[in-house]
């Protein structure tokens, strides 16, 4: 079961990069995000124990944040600590987060505003060793990446079977919304 504390026990800290990053890398699904430029946490007894990092919109400009990562430490259980965190932030605007349908269903998110269920999604695999974002291998980055196979007249997907990759489907994300 796990480590099992309130958010009333922590204390709400802006921490740097670096503690932020390996903190995802340690503890989150997705290691690190490089597009994150505020990290703030709950410590307890100066542990840290719950992370939430926020940037720039990725997939909508509408909003002036968007929350990329959230977690809590490796089998431990912040209860409230993710609404403690969102309370505490010293930022003023519309912010924007997606939960990835695969793990999660967006139960942290009850005082948001429910926005959409976006379609699904897909990454690549060579060798099912590395899950790499589509982004790095769109159509246009293609002829850099692999010159020798590159063919104007082929789509991106059939490109990238040619240099071993396959395509997985994700779930789709969920998007939710709230005021600062």
């Amino acid at each position: 079961m796990g480590n099992k504390i309130y958010a009333r026990e922590t204390i709400f800290k802006e921490i740097s990069k670096q503690e932020g990053n390996l903190f995802f890398k340690q503890n989150h699904l997705n290691n690190d995000n490089q597009r994150i430029t505020n990290y703030f946490g709950l410590f307890k007894e100066e542990d840290l124990k719950f992370v939430i990092g926020i940037g720039k919109p990725r997939y909508n400009k509408n909003y002036d944040y968007e929350l990329i990562r959230s977690c809590s430490k490796l089998n431990t259980v912040v209860i409230g600590g993710f609404e403690k965190l969102i309370k505490n932030l010293p930022l003023q605007g519309k912010i924007i987060s997606y939960v990835d349908r695969r793990y999660f269903n967006g139960n942290s998110y009850k005082n948001w505003v429910f926005v959409e269920k976006t379609s699904q999604n897909y990454f690549y695999m060579k060798n099912y060793q590395v899950r790499e974002s589509r982004n790095k291998f769109q159509k246009h980055k293609l002829p850099k990446l692999f010159p020798d196979v590159y063919d104007i007249n082929l789509t991106e997907w059939e490109i990238m079977q040619l240099v071993g990759y396959d395509r997985i489907w994700d779930c789709g994300n969920l998007a939710y919304s709230r005021i600062l």
